[in-house]
């Protein structure tokens, strides 16, 4: 799959085709944050902010996987997507039962019959979800190619029409990488706003770089991102709070490998010049190498232009909701409680 995929989504301009696409998503996520905020007294906090981060994930994801929207973000969720939803939570929910089931053994399982029934109905659900959204795009390039189109589109039609990978393969990879392409960059975004909430001379320091680099109300694409460097090291300082591997976060929060590791510093990842190299292991979320996260440019597009577009629109603010969130672990570290902050309009 690797191999398959190398060359189409493992660079930044390999991604960048994405960008209208993961951008109609964002004008869904400002809609829906209107929407949310306009519910509460104050009319500028939204609440649990990991909820509404999570279905833009999956939105935006999918739009890239399938080539088709969900509507995760629209008032009235549709059925089958609102099926989906409840796979990937019981999946996350149950992350530590269900990661052992597989390993159970089979004259074992009448005797613990939970952890091996929920961790088969979840799978069973993503792939069945998964099916449905592949076997959509076989129906629509035959019809294509029965009426003499060339056949145009994306990250799944190139899969389909390459025939390196069987259908079942597709299947199946298309369910692991929308899985693994969720909750990670939920719960990135969940931290962003918590913390530049918590530190406003950070964000107007990059707010301040959008409006001068950007503009105030232009729609940003991936080749916008290289002119935000603080755009890019905020979300590099930030991704320590979601990491897979426990060693991981503990090498990010030494001082030995980072100054002052506790603070949120997001310019100690600035270069002074283009000799200046700031690379630094103790702080490897993506993993590295051959090995490394093969959505990683994926995650990074999502998340930049998510980033930008909300500074854009909205000054995050503390609210009288908002309270101490800590870390915890579940699979990867997630915020131990639900975030809750203002979106105040920018004027």
């Amino acid at each position: 799959m690797r191999s398959v995929l190398r060359q189409k989504i493992l660079k930044p301009k390999d991604v960048a085709v994405f960008s209208e696409g993961v951008n109609e998503v964002i004008t869904d996520l400002i809609k829906r944050i209107h929407t949310l905020r306009s519910q509460e007294e104050d009319g500028e906090t939204v609440t649990n902010v990991n909820n509404l981060f999570f279905k833009y994930s999956m939105e935006g994801v999918a739009t890239i996987l399938y080539e088709s929207r969900l509507g995760c973000l629209e008032n009235n969720i549709p059925e089958k997507t609102v099926e989906y939803i409840e796979a990937l939570e019981l999946m996350f929910s149950m992350f530590k039962t269900t990661m052992y089931a597989g390993a159970i053994p089979k004259w074992l399982r009448p005797f613990i019959p939970k952890p091996w029934r929920e961790f088969c109905r979840s799978w069973d659900g993503l792939f069945k979800f998964s099916q449905i959204h592949v076997d959509n795009k076989i129906k629509d390039i035959q019809s294509q190619l029965d009426q003499g189109e060339e056949v145009k589109g994306g990250l799944l039609t190139y899969l389909l029409l390459s025939k390196e990978l069987t259908v079942e393969e597709i299947y199946a990879n298309m369910t692991e990488m929308l899985l693994a392409g969720v909750d990670t960059t939920s719960f990135t975004l969940s931290w962003a706003t918590y913390l530049l909430a918590k530190h406003p001379e950070v964000q107007q320091s990059v707010y301040e770089e959008i409006v001068n680099n950007l503009g105030k109300d232009q729609v940003p694409t991936s080749d916008d991102v290289p002119k935000l460097p603080m755009i890019r090291v905020t979300l590099v300082s930030k991704l320590k709070y979601t990491q897979l591997a426990l060693c991981h976060y503990a090498t990010s929060y030494e001082e030995e490998n980072f100054p002052m590791a506790n603070d949120f510093r997001p310019e100690r990842w600035l270069r002074k010049d283009n000799m200046d190299r700031v690379d630094n292991f103790g702080s490897i979320p993506f993993g590295y190498g051959i090995r490394s996260c093969i959505g990683k440019r994926i995650a990074e597009l999502e998340i930049h232009l998510a980033l930008i577009q909300l500074l854009q629109n909205f000054e995050i603010k503390i609210s009288p909701k908002t309270k101490p969130v800590k870390a915890k672990t579940h699979g990867l570290l997630t915020p131990g409680d639900s975030i809750n902050v203002k979106f105040a309009d920018r004027k």
